[in-house]
């Protein structure tokens, strides 16, 4: 019996399991997601939890019940300051049942609380959020190294500075185009 064994318990007992994993509803246009869970006055009884039964994972194992392996109470997170950079830190961390990563970011920094933060405080992205924003940035340098590499090159075709900046003016235009001819096929 692991930590992880009994943490998965408790989380697909309480909020269900993750999205990719559950089964789902097959309909004509879409399929649904089936979660099974608690009702939420059982998630607010110790003695309901400590009776759920986790699986071993092992194959010959047997597995038990929470409160067997574990001791269940209702209290508040570590006393303990966290420090990023050495600055205090305080992490929110979600686990979201659906939607896209830049939705959930967006709605979490549009949250009134959020907005009102004193100039003292930063907003610092972690994780899936870092990676993603790093993405963006890193794509965006990409494709100005490219477009400052194409106007080299024809530079050096043309053998002129008038003639390459010409044909790059059509460059916004054409993106346009790309994006209606994207949406017509």
């Amino acid at each position: 019996m692991t930590t992880q064994d009994i943490a998965t318990t408790l989380r697909v007992a309480t909020v269900g399991d993750y999205e990719q994993r559950l089964s789902k509803l097959n309909l004509d246009t879409r399929q649904i997601p089936i979660v099974i869970r608690l009702p939420d006055v059982a998630k607010q009884n110790v003695s309901q939890l400590e009776g759920l039964y986790v699986p071993s994972s092992l194959p010959a194992g047997q597995g038990v019940r929470v409160g067997e392996v574990a001791s269940l109470d209702f209290g508040t997170g570590p006393a303990q300051i966290s420090r990023l950079d050495r600055e205090r830190a305080i992490s929110i961390t979600v686990q979201p049942a659906s939607g896209e990563l830049g939705d959930l970011v967006q709605a979490v920094k549009s949250v009134p609380a959020m907005q009102q933060l004193p100039p003292s405080i930063t907003i610092i992205d972690q994780g899936q959020a870092e990676n993603m924003a790093e993405l963006f940035s890193g794509f965006v340098i990409a494709m100005s190294v490219g477009v400052v590499c194409i106007l080299g090159v024809l530079i050096l075709l043309f053998g002129r500075i008038l003639q390459p900046f010409t044909i790059l003016m059509a460059l916004p235009l054409s993106i346009g185009g790309a994006f209606g001819l994207g949406y017509y096929q």
